[in-house]
């Protein structure tokens, strides 16, 4: 009911009054006191066609769940078929739709990963129907999938706490002055430096004499210079590095700590070429 309504209304009762008492002979010499009247009599007809207009409408109630465990599930979405009515359930799985006139509706129920189920109701007025339901799980069926890979040799195969570096990389690493195997190793993980100025590998704990450094297979024991601050081996001559951290083959042995096992490139046997550097190792 809106304001033109509720005034007009109140005037037409206001008028009815003022009718009665010059009927009966009652004096209108107070009319505030009959404007009180008008308004209380408008707000007593207000409420009793809100009472019967409430009672006229119907709802509906009730859980939605799991139809193979019985959950319930959470923000549910209820909708009614062709109009902008719903509602979403609660933490607790229960949903409620209020004010719907007596007619038959079409519920239309959705939830992610599950099956929408269209649910046809009859409501009569001031009936509060209890409507639970249940939603089976959706499964969704997809095509073959096949993963196909080239397979690694037993020597290119990752073994676990081992590292392999090339010499491509080591250039390409930053490092002081000049490249430098020892100090591209201490960026690995699991590998550490005693200060900015040291070469030595202190691995997982180990300390450098703990770790065993291998050159083709022969036991290198100085394998730094320059007060320690470079290693002794040129990665131009490098070929292939490879860092054991632990768990090292038992081949290697002789060491309580890791293993570094560094290879030399074998040379161009038909051809000649070479390269020139100039640097701290070099000279």
């Amino acid at each position: 009911m809106n304001c033109d309504a509720q005034g007009a209304i109140r005037a037409a009762i206001l008028k009815t009054i003022s009718h009665r008492c010059v009927e009966h002979g009652v004096p209108l010499t107070n009319r505030p006191i009959l404007k009180h009247f008008a308004t209380l009599a408008l707000l007593i007809l207000v409420c009793s066609t809100s009472q019967v207009q409430a009672q006229d409408t119907a709802s509906i109630s009730g859980f939605v769940k799991d139809a193979e465990s019985g959950e319930t599930l959470i923000l549910a979405n209820l909708r009614i078929s062709g109009s902008l009515l719903g509602a979403a359930t609660n933490t607790a799985g229960y949903y409620t739709i209020t004010g719907l006139p007596a007619a038959t509706y079409t519920i239309l129920v959705s939830y992610i990963g599950y099956q929408s189920q269209e649910i046809q109701i009859d409501l009569s007025a001031d009936e509060h129907s209890r409507l639970d339901i249940e939603l089976s799980p959706l499964g969704f069926e997809v095509g073959e999938i096949v993963v196909t890979a080239e397979a690694d040799s037993e020597e290119e195969q990752r073994q676990l706490g081992a590292s392999r570096m090339q010499t491509a990389t080591i250039r390409k690493l930053p490092t002081i002055l000049e490249p430098d195997v020892f100090r591209s190793l201490q960026l690995l993980p699991g590998v550490k430096a005693a200060s900015d100025y040291s070469s030595g590998l202190y691995i997982r704990g180990g300390s450098p004499d703990q770790t065993l450094i291998l050159l083709d297979r022969t036991t290198v024991y100085n394998p730094s210079h320059f007060f320690g601050v470079f290693s002794t081996f040129n990665p131009d001559a490098i070929k292939d590095v490879r860092l054991f951290k632990g768990a090292y083959p038992a081949s290697y042995g002789g060491r309580i700590g890791s293993v570094v096992d560094i290879y030399n490139k074998d040379g161009n046997r038909n051809s000649r070429h070479g390269t020139v550097s100039l640097g701290l190792l070099a000279s």
